[in-house]
């Protein structure tokens, strides 16, 4: 019995040594993410092989009022990147300029860039992707020409003007 135990033991072994690195190979590899970090700078954040890749771009914080504009910073864990996104609530026929500017700079300081932005529709605007390594800043400017300019460099409150900021990620 001890014998015949010992062979089924054998046999056991020898056909799981066969079949397990089979078995383990038959599975789909994770596909890789289309960029990562800084990657995925100026990508668009709605290009067909972002929006497959990179998973839901959650709200990483929002800014802003119901009566003019509400400011999103939208992140991906997955492809470790974010945009700002601006929503108007109802542009409406008035003549009011309204302008989205994403603002970035390196984590440890420096001089602020704008990201290039996206009109989506005529209430929504966003920026291109920016690597998450970044301070991300969003800001509605209102009726001012461009070039745009921060309007509130040193924190998150309102101008005289009526625009306004996100603080810095």
């Amino acid at each position: 019995m001890n014998r015949l135990f010992r062979r089924l033991a054998w046999v056991a072994v020898a056909v799981l040594a066969g079949t397990v690195p089979t078995i383990l190979m038959d599975q789909p590899a994770l596909a890789a993410p289309p960029c990562f970090g800084a990657a995925c700078d100026g990508k668009s954040p709605f290009d067909t092989t972002v929006v497959s890749g990179c998973g839901t771009f959650v709200p990483y914080f929002q800014s802003g009022s119901s009566d003019r504009a509400v400011l999103t910073i939208r992140y991906s864990s997955t492809c470790h990147a974010a945009y700002a996104e601006m929503v108007i609530p109802d542009p409406g026929g008035t003549a009011q300029l309204h302008a989205l500017l994403p603002l970035y700079m390196p984590q440890n300081g420096g001089r602020a860039l704008s990201a290039k932005t996206i009109g989506v529709s005529s209430t929504v605007q966003v920026s291109t992707l920016l690597d998450w390594d970044y301070s991300l800043k969003a800001c509605y400017i209102l009726n001012e020409p461009p070039p745009y300019t921060d309007p509130d460099p040193y924190t998150n409150k309102q101008s005289d003007t009526g625009s306004f900021c996100t603080l810095w990620t």
